[in-house]
């Protein structure tokens, strides 16, 4: 059995600026912006447990199959991901997709399997920032463009 624990939660916003300078101003969260064209989303992510996310596609994209508007996911932070998955699918349920980001950070998106919201799973190095670790980057970043990580879409995993 994995243990886990509810760390952060991603939202869906329509302007992801004006969320992020409103989430700065009031409550002094700072954010890195990530721009994922792999996957036609920009992410503000943080050290305070929120992320922001903007759709920039104008098309549909596959992630959207299991965002519950306003929710991108529910992120549960891990110390097996292996183990973790196991149980989702022993419990019923199977991989949407998951993807490796380029600090090597595993995640796994479970479809919308809590109660029908969106799920994901994911284990940072113990540590290790939660920027750090899902950037690559250390110091003083503020966007990472071309944010690329390896997306598996059919959910082998």
């Amino acid at each position: 059995m994995a243990s886990g624990k509810l760390d952060r939660i991603a939202l869906l916003v329509d302007d992801l600026d004006a969320a992020m300078a409103q989430m700065e101003a009031i409550f002094d969260m700072s954010f890195v912006l990530l721009h994922v064209d792999k996957m036609g989303i920009r992410v503000a992510i943080g050290e305070s447990g929120l992320e922001l996310v903007e759709k920039t596609s104008t098309t549909s994209i596959p992630v959207e199959q299991v965002w519950r508007r306003p929710i991108a996911s529910l992120e549960v932070r891990v110390d097996d991901v292996d183990a973790a998955i196991a149980a989702m699918r022993e419990a019923g349920y199977e991989v949407h997709h998951s993807l490796v980001t380029p600090g090597g950070v595993p995640k796994v998106q479970m479809g919308s399997a809590f109660h029908d919201l969106p799920t994901l799973l994911y284990a940072v190095p113990p540590g290790v920032s939660y920027v750090e670790a899902v950037s690559g980057r250390s110091g003083d970043i503020s966007e990472v463009a071309n944010y690329a990580p390896d997306i598996d879409w059919e959910g082998r995993r």
